[in-house]
């Protein structure tokens, strides 16, 4: 027998082994089921981390960059399922013109450099996506991959761009405003100006950034002040003030500066701006003001005394008057007196004169217009401004002139003021020729409308009008003298313009300059003074004046010229006397009415109060205030006519006998 006879004592052990290793065997496998679990939990744990992660998560193989594993948080990012996603490489979710550089990063992992990087990641409708990408290689189960970690930077992107944005337009802001802009570190460097600043002071900005103070624009002179308010800045202490600087060129200039703070988010102050506004300009037109207001104050003083001048005057012209009618018709042998009388009243018409010129200072107001003879005017106004000078006059100035309807006092400051500029043009004297001539507009022209016009011409030989200074000469306020208001040329440009008329002139280098005035023809008569004494007037009269003997005397007058007349003190006083004659059956034709009582009833009110009791009533307002826009416009409240104090008999005898020529028919 060729097999082997194995004994029972050897079978036993062959046995006894096989169970031994059937044992190991079995052991083995409950540490393998073991581990397979605890592996299955940890990839489970590993699972869940993944999965939660708030950041896109990818995982790649570090050879073929294939994606072998992601999050939902990816599938959000890219707008893809996660099968889509597992098909993809990492370097498809970039931009393709970036995929070298990107790959160049993956490398570089491999080595253990973890790489950060922004990109743009593409969804699936190929919108791109800012992101903040973080990479990191990872060994997994002897396996090399990359971890990829995608940050959506959506929200930080527009953050700084934003930002940027608001930089750029606080850069264009501040560039384009027209007041100084300067702008400070918190350690007191200047950092940025404007170009308005640099305007302002001359200097650059190569000349500025950078600086630490005391600075250029600084005088000296103001390095305390200007140091405690910088200091004040730079302690958030925030104050508007009115400061100097200084321009390059060494001139001295107010400004006013108003500080403030730039912040961040945070509200920590990163930068200090100061706004700086050049005020020479308002400080200039402050000192106008003030200077115009004291003309004013100056104006209404003299308005008052011219007013009160008026009465006077109108009472001695009035007496001056009544006393030549009496010589003429009482005294056969008066003609000496006579004389004494007609210069009397000469001087008084002087002074007349003199009250208007007080008046139209005062006031300008718009102009009280009648008919007048301007050659006469002319000559009179250019003479009286050339008195006492050392130039002359040169007149040519033809009879028959077209009648103007003007207001006399405000074209006698026209011819006044532009005298007198001559005059100054001419400090070593000369001759300042005066002329006048009628001119008829076919059609449009220099600024007229068709129509027949009195041209005047004042031309002086002077220096004449520098260029730069031409645009200017009529605005208010410009002078190139030292002691000159600015308000001539400006007030005769007014004047004139409320005229209906129109002011020009033609200079020349060295060879003088010629004014042209011209103002619109009247078709209206001038009644001559022969004329205008022998008008008579008959009708009831009443006379309201706060003044006793311009009462008196225009009494004296009216009857004189075949009035019967009572008087009133004020307008309450007026108003009974009026209605207790129209009750009686005997009505007043005619009321001239003071327009100023002061402390009582005025003309404007008491004209009210009678046309409410009397719509018939005729009434004429009289005021020294010839300035007062009543007098202009008297037919708007409710007067038929005006006579301006101080009046002549003349004056006052031609109102009337308009008004009461049905008064005049009734006596008859």
């Amino acid at each position: 027998m060729d097999s082997k006879d194995y004994s029972k004592e050897e079978l036993l052990l062959e046995n006894e082994e096989l169970r031994i290793r059937l044992s190991e065997l079995e052991a083995s496998q409950a540490q393998y089921r073991v581990a397979k679990e605890c592996l299955e939990q940890s990839e489970q744990k590993y699972r869940h981390l993944f999965e939660d992660l708030t950041e896109a998560a990818f995982l790649a193989d570090a050879e073929s960059g294939s994606i072998i594993e992601t999050n939902r948080q990816a599938e959000v990012l890219l707008g893809r399922k996660r099968e889509e996603i597992l098909k993809m490489r990492l370097s498809e979710l970039h931009r393709g013109e970036k995929l070298d550089e990107h790959w160049q990063r993956f490398c570089a992992i491999q080595k253990g450099e973890p790489v950060e990087y922004d990109c743009e990641a593409i969804k699936k409708d190929g919108l791109r996506i800012p992101v903040r990408v973080s990479l990191a290689a990872v060994d997994i189960s002897g396996r090399n991959l990359i971890l990829a970690l995608f940050h959506d930077a959506t929200e930080q992107k527009k953050y700084e761009d934003e930002i940027m944005t608001s930089k750029e337009f606080a850069e264009s802001l501040i560039s384009s405003m027209k007041d100084g802009i300067t702008v400070y570190a918190p350690s007191g460097r200047l950092i940025n100006v404007n170009t308005a600043f640099c305007e302002i002071t001359g200097f650059s900005r190569d000349e500025l950034i950078g600086l630490m103070p005391p600075f250029p624009f600084w005088p000296e002179e103001e390095i305390d002040n200007l140091s405690e308010s910088f200091l004040g800045i730079l302690s958030e202490h925030f104050e508007e003030a009115e400061l100097v600087f200084k321009r390059k060129n060494g001139e001295r200039f107010p400004v006013l500066r108003f500080p403030s703070c730039i912040r961040d988010r945070k509200g920590t102050a990163i930068n200090f701006l100061a706004t700086v506004k050049d005020i020479s300009h308002r400080q200039k037109i402050e000192c106008e003001l003030l200077k115009s207001q004291k003309l004013e104050s100056l104006g209404v003083l003299a308005g008052g005394i011219a007013h009160d001048f008026n009465n006077l005057l109108t009472a001695i012209l009035s007496n001056i008057s009544l006393a030549k009618q009496t010589c003429l018709s009482e005294l056969p042998h008066g003609e000496g007196l006579i004389t004494r009388l007609f210069e009397a009243e000469k001087a008084l018409l002087r002074a007349k004169d003199l009250s208007k010129q007080l008046l139209t200072f005062a006031k300008g107001g718009a102009p009280v217009k009648k008919p007048l003879a301007i050659g006469d005017l002319l000559r009179e106004a250019s003479s009286f401004a050339m008195h006492g000078s050392n130039v002359a006059g040169e007149f040519n100035i033809p009879p028959d002139l077209f009648t103007i309807e003007a207001d006399e006092g405000q074209i006698t400051q026209v011819i006044h003021n532009i005298i007198i500029n001559a005059e100054q043009s001419m400090p070593e004297g000369g001759v300042i020729s005066v002329s006048a001539e009628n001119v008829v507009c076919s059609g449009p022209t220099i600024n007229l409308k068709k129509c027949r016009y009195v041209k005047i011409s004042i031309a002086d030989h002077g220096s004449g009008i520098p260029k730069e200074y031409q645009s200017k000469i009529f605005d208010p306020y410009f002078t190139t003298k030292e002691r000159g208001s600015g308000l001539g040329l400006a007030t005769a440009y007014s004047i004139v313009k409320k005229h209906g008329g129109y002011i020009s002139f033609h200079t020349g280098a060295g060879n003088g300059t010629t004014f042209y005035i011209y103002l619109p023809a009247s078709g209206k008569r001038i009644v001559s003074k022969k004329a205008e004494a022998d008008i008579s007037c008959k009708g009831r009269v009443l006379v309201m004046d706060d003044d006793e003997l311009i009462r008196k005397t225009a009494g004296e007058i009216l009857t004189k010229i075949g009035c019967t007349v009572a008087d009133a003190a004020d307008g309450a006083k007026a108003i009974e006397l009026y209605m207790k004659a129209k009750e009686n059956g005997e009505p007043f034709d005619l009321v001239i009415m003071d327009l100023t009582i002061p402390g009582g009833l005025g003309g404007k009110e008491t004209i009210r109060r009678l046309l409410e009791l009397d719509p018939m009533v005729k009434a004429v307002v009289s005021s020294g205030y010839s300035n007062d826009p009543v007098l202009s416009d008297y037919g708007h409240y409710g007067f038929k006519g005006v006579i301006v104090k101080p009046y002549e008999i003349s004056e006052l005898r031609k109102t009337l006998s308009r008004l009461l020529h049905n008064a005049s028919e009734r006596a008859a």
